[in-house]
């Protein structure tokens, strides 16, 4: 079905329904899996395309034809299959994310402001595919995106709900606003991956928020409308998460599920435990003049062209993101959709950012400084706090070298007795 609720019981049997499709529809590789998957994409995109059909944010097809089929088809696809859909569809959807750039909640009921931000979602969570899976010559080249502007807009719609949503909003219009900042969030880091290899950009456009101007990444996009509770014995759910890269780092002659032993993530879920309180102020620095380095020649430029034989497609074509599989526990913290996202975007900027994560001066970076800030803030959700821990938890040995730096404020969280209280 094409129709279905977000949270429905069958929900798990539905998608498990339609991934096999997707598998059909791509398996075998080659021209002929490049065919059936556009046409299985066009015609999703059509039902996107269709305004008719929102009767409901509940029961919202357009937004299952997106987020269920389009999106597993190209993630899944060849690349072939990615340069012609977005050949196709690119501007028109970045057309209608500049269409709502200032992105003002509509002024009718909280059903039309779920529907709109729900539609400016689609197109965020395509776009984002689009700066996984092609480079950036092909993606300004061929398909007249310039990386610049989507950046400034993903920017802006990312912390669009801690400062346009308000506190007596309803429920469901929150939720709308946490899936919409995460997917402009999704789209920036795989754009920022993709087209930057200096630290700066990374901590000014995926880190920073600076509050003296109303920004409010952090309380945007993880959720702070429900309470995290907590017990002394947890028992959560622990899974196999994949974690995908924002951008491959590795050659696009090899496969896409081989993943060198160097680049391996290795997972270890730490239970999670009792954690909160004081002031501090970032350095923070202007977005304003921010530019598009053009410095990666490393990439291997896209062409549009199809790949003559099969063996040639297989080859070259069967590249996503790499994929790591992780054993992560699914506590509250790490059900957040922007954990994954952060978790990838430290990966890469270790693997390819001069210095690694830490950067090359040997100092606390910044975007380490602002995640400190956030958990000594009196001012800071305790869910954006909890956030930050299971954060360092998840990724303790980016953070070890630091770990005096770490030790005070983690200590004052565990021991604030209000927080406490307040989260169990």
């Amino acid at each position: 079905p094409y129709i279905r609720e977000r949270n429905h019981a069958l929900s798990g049997m539905v998608n498990n329904t339609m991934a096999r499709y997707a598998s059909s529809l791509l398996s075998p590789l080659g021209p002929e899996a490049t065919a059936k998957g556009l046409h299985a994409a066009e015609k999703a995109m059509d039902i996107f395309f269709d305004r008719e059909l929102d009767m409901s944010p509940v029961n919202n097809a357009r937004h299952f034809a997106v987020r269920g089929i389009v999106v597993v088809i190209l993630e899944e696809g060849p690349m072939s299959l990615s340069r012609n859909y977005f050949k196709k569809y690119a501007l028109r959807l970045w057309g209608l994310i500049k269409t709502n750039e200032k992105m003002c909640p509509s002024p009718g009921s909280p059903a039309d402001q779920q529907l709109q931000m729900m539609e400016v979602e689609c197109a965020w969570a395509l776009l984002k595919v689009m700066f996984q899976r092609l480079d950036k010559e092909f993606i300004s080249e061929e398909l007249k995106i310039k990386h610049k502007e989507v950046c400034r807009a993903a920017f802006s719609h990312a912390r669009l709900k801690g400062a346009s949503i308000k506190m007596e909003a309803p429920k469901e219009t929150k939720r709308a606003a946490y899936e919409f900042c995460n997917a402009a969030y999704g789209c920036l880091a795989s754009a920022v991956c993709l087209t930057q290899k200096a630290m700066k950009f990374y901590f000014m456009l995926l880190f920073r928020e600076d509050r003296l101007k109303g920004e409010s990444l952090w309380h945007s996009i993880i959720d702070t409308a429900n309470p995290i509770r907590l017990t002394i014995e947890t028992n959560f759910e622990e899974v196999s998460k994949e974690i995908v890269a924002l951008r491959s780092t590795t050659s696009h002659s090899h496969p896409r599920n081989i993943v060198s032993p160097a680049n391996k993530i290795k997972g270890s879920a730490v239970a999670s435990q009792y954690l909160a309180d004081s002031s501090l102020v970032a350095d923070l620095v202007s977005i304003a003049d921010f530019r598009i380095e053009e410095d990666s020649n490393d990439r291997i430029k896209s062409s549009g062209k199809e790949e003559k034989s099969g063996e040639d497609e297989r080859r070259k074509d069967d590249v996503g993101g790499d994929r790591n599989e992780e054993h992560m526990e699914m506590d509250p913290m790490n059900k957040n959709h922007s954990m994954v996202t952060v978790l990838a975007i430290i990966d890469h900027m270790q693997q390819v950012l001069p210095g690694g994560a830490h950067g090359a001066s040997g100092e606390v970076p910044k975007w380490m400084i602002t995640l400190i800030n956030l958990l000594v803030d009196s001012t800071t959700h305790i869910n954006v706090q909890w956030f930050v821990v299971k954060l360092v938890l998840n990724r303790f040995k980016v953070f070890e070298p630091f770990a005096e730096r770490w030790f005070p404020p983690i200590v004052g969280f565990l021991t604030n007795s209000l927080n406490v209280r307040g989260s169990s």
